[in-house]
């Protein structure tokens, strides 16, 4: 059986990770697993617990794990689990330990860590307009504590999306992964 290709697409709000994950998706004719967050937060309200956190860490898991099923070579996660973890420490200066042993059990092979170079979109659910650096720093730092293959994307317009698609591509390459 083939293994999926998992990769994650992560970073502080607003920087286009939605939209990131479902243009690269498209291109490469693969499933996207949409942030399950959103979903719940819109249906829930903007006010949440560590306890909701864990909820959502829960049911992105299983969205992953159920798209997994479907055994495409790639997947791209709008979103993982890491999100969860620093939102958690974040908000509530600790993470679950729960959340982190999702975390260790749910692996990607490749993260884009989409940088803070967007102009802030303001949106009810989104809460950190002024802490979007401090925040990168803390991607970049807990992606090297966990020793994770990524590649920070800058750019804007198209620009952003063929830095996207390149690294991709040059991860798949590289670890002689077809992608196309």
């Amino acid at each position: 059986m083939e293994k999926t290709i998992r990769i994650a697409i992560t970073g502080p709000e607003s920087t286009g990770k939605s939209a990131m994950a479902r243009h690269l998706a498209e291109y490469f004719k693969v499933p996207c697993v949409p942030e399950f967050a959103r979903f719940y937060l819109e249906r829930y309200g903007p006010e949440y617990t560590q306890n909701d956190i864990i909820k959502i860490a829960r049911a992105q898991m299983a969205y992953e794990n159920s798209y997994s099923r479907l055994m495409p070579h790639l997947l791209i996660c709008d979103t993982d689990l890491l999100v969860c973890h620093i939102w958690a420490e974040f908000v509530f200066s600790s993470c679950p330990e729960e959340i982190l042993k999702l975390e260790e059990t749910n692996s990607y092979h490749f993260t884009l860590l989409m940088n803070t170079d967007l102009r802030w979109e303001p949106d009810p659910l989104r809460e950190h307009p002024n802490h979007r650096n401090e925040l990168f720093e803390i991607y970049r730092k807990k992606l090297d504590e966990q020793n994770r293959a990524y590649t920070i994307i800058s750019g804007l317009g198209s620009e952003r999306f063929e830095n996207a698609k390149n690294a991709l591509t040059n991860f798949c390459r590289n670890k002689s992964i077809v992608i196309c």
